[in-house]
C-alpha cells in the first residue's frame, strides 16, 4: 500500500527550555522533504527535497546512526516494487536505493551490529476457493514475524516468527540494541493487547504478557530506555479528548504505571517519536485543541515538560541521532562487528551502597549511565583493578560502561 499525505499550514512558535535536534520526514502534496529540525528553538535547519520518492511506506523511517543517513522505504515514480532509501543530508545526495527482498514496516537499527529489524507478515498457506468454470479466488494465511534488512543490498530475512499475533500496533514499537531485544504491542487471536519481547540473536521470544490497559485507553509509541527492562509510552484516551499521559510499561507484567499527564494533546501522529538516548529526552508530534500540528519533548524517566512547538510543517516519521552514545556503548563504527563480547567478571558487590569493584582489560574513562541514558558520572581508571565510588549517586539501576567497552547494570542501594 502506499501512503500519501497533506501538508499542514504553518503556525506560530513558543520559546522552550531544552535542545534537541531530530530528523523528520516531511509529507506534501507531491514531492517528500526530509529535514532536520531544532527542538530548543523550533526552527528547521535544512530541508531537502527527495525528488526520487513517489510514496514512502509508514514506519520505516529510521536514522542510520552508524553511517549518519536516513533510512525509508518506499516507491520511486513507475517502481512497482519498493526501495530502501538510504539519504545523506549533509551531502543532499542518495547513497543507496536497492530493491526490498520483501513487505517491511516498523523499522530499528540495533546500534551494536548496525542491522536494522523491522515487521512483515509471512505466507504460510494458501488456498484457492473455486467457483467453477475457472472462477475463483486465493485465500492466504499470514503470520506476523520480526524480520532482519541489509541497508545495503536490502535483502530480508526472518528472525523471530511470531505465529500468535494477528497484528500490530502502528509506532508501538522499539528495539533495544543492549539486549538485541524487539518490542512490539500486537493482538493475539482473541483480541487481546500482548507486549511482545523477541529476542532476535536467539531466534525466540522471551515474553509476551498482556498489557494491563485500563477500560477507555490504547499504548502508542513504545520507547525503550537504556535499562533493557524499560520501556516508556504514550497512552491515550479512546473517547474524549483528554487524560493522555506519559507511562512506563513492564516487559515482563504488562503493567501500565503513569509517569506524567500529558495535558494539550488531543491526538497524535503515528510514528513521529523518538527518543535521544544519550540526553534521555523524547520527543513526539501531536495535534493541540485547534489541530495543529506540534512537536514536545519531554524528560523520559520523568515525563517532565522541556520543549514545545508548532514546527510550522507535518511530519510523518521523527528520529533523533544516537550515534554519541552508540560509540559510548559499543565502541567506534569500524569496531561494531567486531565488538568483544560482554562476558567479563561482573562488578562487585551488586547491589552495591557506594564502592564497586572491577578490573578492565584497558586504560580510559568509565562511565556511569542512570536509567534515563543521561551519563551521571565519568573518571579515569588504569588498565586491571579499580574502583567506582557510587555514594554521590542516588538509589536506583544504573549502568556502569568500562573503558574495554563492556557494559553491566548496578543497583544502588541505600547504606
Amino acid at each position: 500500500m502506499r501512503y500519501l499525505f497533506l501538508l499542514a499550514a504553518a503556525a506560530g512558535l513558543l520559546p522552550s527550555a531544552a535542545a534537541q535536534t531530530l530528523n523528520a520526514l516531511i509529507p506534501g502534496p507531491s514531492l517528500l522533504r526530509f529535514g532536520t529540525y531544532d527542538a530548543e528553538t523550533g526552527t528547521w535547519l535544512d530541508l531537502d527535497t527527495l525528488d526520487f520518492a513517489e510514496a514512502y511506506i509508514a514506519g520505516t523511517g529510521s536514522w542510520d546512526h552508524w553511517e549518519g543517513r536516513y533510512l525509508v522505504a518506499g516507491y520511486s515514480p513507475g517502481a512497482a516494487t519498493a526501495s530502501l532509501w538510504s539519504w545523506d543530508g549533509a551531502e543532499n545526495q542518495l547513497v543507496h536505493s536497492p530493491s526490498l527482498g520483501d513487505d517491511i514496516g516498523a523499522l530499528h537499527q540495533d546500534l551494536s551490529s548496525a542491522l536494522f529489524y523491522g515487521l512483515g507478515f509471512a505466507v504460510v498457506d494458501s488456498t484457492f476457493v473455486d467457483f467453477g468454470g475457472g472462477a475463483g479466488y486465493w485465500e492466504y494465511e499470514t503470520e506476523l514475524e520480526v524480520r532482519a534488512i541489509d541497508p545495503a543490498t536490502g535483502a530480508v530475512t526472518t528472525a523471530v516468527p511470531l505465529p500468535f499475533l494477528t497484528g500490530y500496533v502502528a509506532g508501538a514499537t522499539t528495539f533495544d540494541s543492549d539486549a538485541h531485544r524487539y518490542h512490539v504491542l500486537g493482538y493475539d487471536a482473541l483480541g487481546q493487547a500482548r507486549l511482545v519481547t523477541a529476542d532476535v540473536l536467539a531466534g525466540s521470544v522471551v515474553s509476551s504478557p498482556v498489557l494491563d490497559v485500563d477500560n477507555g485507553y490504547s499504548i502508542n509509541e513504545i520507547e525503550a530506555g537504556l535499562d533493557a527492562d524499560r520501556l516508556w509510552a504514550l497512552r491515550a484516551p479512546l473517547t474524549g479528548t483528554s487524560g493522555w499521559q506519559w507511562v512506563e510499561l513492564g516487559t515482563t507484567t504488562g503493567a501500565v504505571t503513569p509517569l506524567a499527564d500529558l495535558p494539550g494533546v488531543y491526538g497524535f501522529i503515528g510514528d513521529a517519536s523518538a527518543l535521544d538516548q544519550t540526553s534521555g529526552r523524547y520527543a513526539f508530534a501531536y495535534v493541540d485543541a485547534t489541530w495543529t500540528t506540534r512537536i514536545r519533548v519531554l524528560d523520559a524517566a520523568t515525563g517532565a515538560l522541556l520543549a514545545d512547538h508548532a514546527p510550522g510543517l507535518d511530519v510523518a516519521e521523527l528520529s533523533a541521532d544516537n550515534r554519541i552514545y552508540a560509540v559510548a556503548a559499543y565502541g567506534t563504527p569500524s569496531s561494531v562487528s567486531a565488538a568483544p563480547a560482554r562476558t567479563a567478571a561482573a562488578p562487585y558487590p551488586n547491589p552495591t551502597s557506594g564502592r564497586l569493584t572491577f578490573s578492565s582489560r584497558t586504560s580510559g574513562a568509565a562511565r556511569v549511565f542512570a536509567a534515563s541514558g543521561t551519563c551521571v558520572l565519568t573518571c579515569s581508571v588504569g588498565s586491571g583493578p579499580a574502583v567506582l565510588d557510587l555514594s554521590e549517586l542516588p538509589e536506583g539501576l544504573y549502568t556502569v560502561q568500562l573503558p574495554d567497552g563492556l557494559l553491566h547494570r548496578v543497583l544502588r542501594i541505600a547504606e
